[in-house]
């Protein structure tokens, strides 16, 4: 929650927070322009005796003034808002603890929406480089100008990412062409068990005291360790779990037993993204208050480059019961694809001329989905590379197995990406050392040379405010 100030500049109690904050909720459900400032000084005064009648009136003037507007909650205020750029210091998107709660259902059309294919680059997959876009950002810039205005946060089109994944139906009408033009390089092959391991897993199966299977490595040990955590929380049931139990207890465990490099970081929790805290800071004054970024259920960050490159992003959506409504996972997937983007783009900024893929994950339900993002064109495009099923009961637990080397799969590629950022990390670094000898010789010399331009990214469009 963004704390709010008293009129008077002073920073509030956490006990002032709430009362405000029911202050607020009570008078919700009544327009914001027809309260009335005799009945909310009343009412504010009936419930507490810690504030006087004078100031409560200066809460309720500082709330509802002009200065306010396009403020929904306390807690999502704005205090500089923009009729184009959605400015919320908690997210890009509006939050909603209950999953069966879907209150902006009307900006999402459930007809717009299929069920996802995978991508896939076949043999005769064109090579996304000798495609003209000219063609098809016109087709797009045209589709933009007739999206309704509440519908434009969730359309990835005004964004101009290219949905890949035939999900989105407009992107599936509109350029149903491009579905298999996606890189070669981002086949996303699932490996085998290795042997040694697929007994190991055998054995784990049919074991019913775990400490009984002899192991001979660390690598042994923590995928016993996930079986162990993994049969604890399905041996008990819940016939409720909210979301933030089921990251926890069901997929969290998956991801700490394969992404436990030394180096990485595994941030989860509504934790900011920097790649979108740089986009919402760009060209801000700096000494007003900065943004945080949007906020992802989870992060990987890479502690071998001090400016913390973002690896992975996860996003889990809803849990078991109430289940995630097919609105609510299109709206995640919205947030996911949006902050592969901020760190797509970012990546970019740091490493000019960088041609690299991104990756991403979504859960809804028990349902594990990866995805990757490049840039091509000056278009941003999603695909979705592989789909499974995390255990969702102790009968399941031979999905541990499958799920293993999915995210093992996972792992290679995401140290890939690290491994090439380091590499274009380096070059930069003694292009920057040629360049500075290369200006002083130019300065003696008389001769200027202009330097190898980068290529061009795409367009970034912030996400527009909703307003309701």
């Amino acid at each position: 929650m963004k704390i709010p100030t008293k009129p008077t500049g002073k920073r509030l109690t956490t006990n002032e927070q709430k009362l405000y904050q029911n202050i607020i909720e009570y008078f919700d459900e009544t327009p914001r322009n027809e309260w009335n400032k005799e009945d909310f000084s009343s009412y504010a005064f009936n419930i507490t005796n810690r504030f006087s009648r004078s100031h409560l009136e200066s809460f309720y003037e500082f709330y509802t003034s002009e200065n306010s507007k396009g403020k929904n909650k306390m807690g999502s205020s704005n205090f500089d808002t923009d009729d184009n750029v959605c400015s919320d210091d908690n997210n890009d998107h509006d939050y909603y603890p209950n999953n069966d709660d879907f209150s902006d259902n009307d900006t999402i059309d459930p007809s717009d929406l299929e069920t996802e294919i995978l991508s896939y680059a076949s043999p005769t997959s064109c090579d996304p480089h000798e495609i003209n876009y000219e063609d098809i950002r016109n087709k797009i810039d045209d589709y933009r100008k007739n999206i309704l205005k509440k519908k434009r946060l969730y359309d990835p089109l005004w964004y101009y990412i290219i949905d890949h994944s035939g999900q989105h139906v407009p992107t599936k009408n509109l350029l149903g062409e491009l579905r298999e033009i996606i890189p070669k390089d981002i086949s996303f092959e699932v490996q085998e068990t290795p042997e040694k391991l697929s007994e190991l897993f055998d054995k784990l199966e049919t074991n019913s005291n775990l400490n009984s299977v002899i192991i001979d490595n660390e690598e042994e040990n923590d995928i016993r360790d996930l079986w162990r955590n993994i049969r604890k929380h399905l041996s008990k049931p819940k016939h409720r779990l909210s979301e933030a139990s089921h990251m926890y207890k069901n997929v969290l465990p998956h991801f700490e037993n394969i992404f436990n490099d030394d180096n990485w970081q595994l941030d989860c929790g509504d934790t900011s993204l920097l790649s979108s805290s740089e986009r919402r800071n760009l060209g801000r004054d700096p000494q007003t208050r900065a943004k945080i970024g949007q906020k992802c259920d989870m992060i990987l960050f890479s502690n071998r480059l001090g400016w913390l490159p973002e690896l992975l992003i996860g996003e889990v959506s809803g849990s078991i019961l109430p289940q995630c409504s097919s609105c609510k996972s299109w709206q995640d997937k919205i947030k996911l694809i949006i902050g592969l983007r901020d760190v797509l783009v970012r990546l970019e900024n740091e490493l000019p001329g960088m041609d690299q893929t991104v990756y991403g994950v979504q859960v809804v339900g028990y349902k594990l989905k990866i995805y990757a993002m490049v840039s091509h064109g000056g278009l941003f495009h999603l695909m979705l590379l592989y789909e499974c099923y995390l255990p969702a009961s102790l009968d399941e637990m031979c999905n541990i197995e499958h799920v293993w080397n999915v995210l093992k799969t996972l792992y290679i590629k995401v140290k890939v990406l690290e491994v090439n950022l380091l590499t274009l990390n380096q070059k930069k670094q003694k292009n920057h050392r040629k360049r500075n000898l290369a200006s002083i010789t130019n300065s003696i010399t008389g001769n200027t040379k202009n330097h190898p331009s980068t290529r061009t990214q795409p367009l970034v469009i912030n996400t527009p405010i909703n307003k309701r």
